[in-house]
């Protein structure tokens, strides 16, 4: 499976999880560009995998063999540049 299935089944469950315990305020798969919501795909966006606004921390999954590389710099960047309130990207590894 690639990675655009993996991310989107991802985003599927964790809709799915919340639509039946209830909202945890948490948002999947939604770029941003200077701290405002944008289409999928806008240039020079970030889109995170999840983002917690209440917290402002980044979940960003890892469907890797060998995980734990950590956020690259770059990617690091892109977030706290664009996404509003953006405090920590965290890697996860399911």
């Amino acid at each position: 499976m690639n990675g655009t299935l993996k991310h989107s089944y991802a985003e599927k469950l964790l809709n799915r999880y919340q639509g039946i315990y209830g909202s945890h305020g948490l948002i999947a798969e939604q770029s941003y560009l200077a701290g405002v919501p944008v289409g999928k795909g806008t240039r020079g966006s970030a889109r995170p995998d999840v983002f917690d606004p209440a917290t402002g921390i980044i979940y960003d999954y890892k469907f890797l063999i060998n995980p734990g590389r950590g956020i690259g710099k770059k990617q690091a960047d892109l977030n706290a540049n664009n996404v509003p309130g953006a405090t920590v990207t965290i890697e996860v590894n399911p």
